[in-house]
């Protein structure tokens, strides 16, 4: 704070020409203690003390009369100076507009995070859908591959039926017409008797095995299909949870920026107001785009779409 010029204080040469606050003061109470003095009211001995007292406190008044006079000039230049920042922020590229600016890329930055969680969980169905379609694909084939093997069981035993009766019925004609065969017939009776005992042992070991292992790959694919579909359920559910936590940051950077807005705006219209006694361009008005009661409004709409406004 600048020190307190002297000639504010005081300037006189003489009791009645100064123009200081402390002249001025003074020659006002010297009026008021000669017209006492004049009534009779102060005599001898008091008028003394009573203009020493007088003088000592006209001169601390006088003092904080000017101390003040120049804390009042500081807050108002500080309000001029707030109004003007005020001001500025509300112009077109102002603090404001910035504050706007920046919550509206990290709205669209949410929104395209929220539009990718949805490409991923479109893609994790599709490819889940590929995957039970291919498994089934897989169980009918191993259907197809099983019903084969039977088919060819019972073909197997069929031939195994008529090359006995037919092998039979060769060594009956051998025996009754050709005693020097004898020994051919038998050796080829034992060779057919042989291969028959090697398909009968195929078609009960073998095949049986075969058919439990065709089993067992049927009940795995069903299994892993089980399986994959419990884990697509599990990422879509955890997709869509990130979804409505994004859809809820999305609404609260939405909601801050505009409180924000709705702050300075209001700001500055206390300060115009309260230092003008008027609002005056461009401070916000009920008729502006950007009145405070727009602002309010649009964050009520916000946090309860269907409510309307206040």
């Amino acid at each position: 704070m600048a020190d307190i010029e002297l000639s504010n204080l005081t300037d006189s040469t003489n009791a009645d020409n100064g123009t200081g606050v402390f002249d001025k003061l003074i020659q006002s109470v010297e009026h008021h203690i000669e017209s006492q003095y004049k009534a009779g009211r102060i005599t001898g001995n008091d008028y003394s003390n009573v203009y020493l007292g007088s003088m000592q406190s006209v001169l601390s008044e006088s003092v904080k009369f000017l101390l003040s006079e120049q804390q009042v000039e500081k807050e108002v230049d500080l309000l001029n100076e707030q109004i003007i920042s005020e001001q500025k922020k509300n112009e077109a590229g102002g603090l404001i507009d910035l504050e706007k600016k920046k919550n509206q890329e990290q709205i669209d930055l949410i929104i395209a995070q929220t539009a990718s969680q949805y490409e991923g969980i479109d893609a994790s169905r599709k490819d889940t859908n590929r995957k039970n379609l291919l498994n089934s694909k897989q169980v009918i084939k191993i259907g197809k591959e099983s019903e084969l093997l039977t088919t060819q069981n019972s073909e197997l035993l069929l031939n195994g039926v008529v090359e006995r009766a037919l092998k039979d019925a060769q060594r009956i004609a051998t025996a009754s017409g050709a005693i020097d065969n004898t020994n051919k017939v038998n050796a080829e009776v034992a060779f057919t008797n042989a291969k028959e005992d090697d398909q009968v042992y195929i078609t009960t070991n073998i095949r049986p095995l075969e058919l439990s292992k065709l089993d067992e790959e049927i009940d795995l694919l069903q299994s892993r299909d089980v399986e994959q579909i419990a884990a697509t359920v599990r990422m879509d559910l955890e997709s869509a949870k990130k979804v409505l936590l994004i859809e809820a940051q999305t609404l609260g950077f939405k909601v801050d920026g505009k409180q924000k807005l709705l702050k300075q705006m209001f700001e500055g219209f206390a300060i115009e107001t309260t230092t003008n006694g008027a609002v005056t361009a461009p401070a916000p008005s009920l008729n502006s785009s950007a009145s405070l009661e727009m602002v309010a409004n649009s964050i009520f709409d916000d946090l309860a779409p269907t409510e309307g406004t206040i």
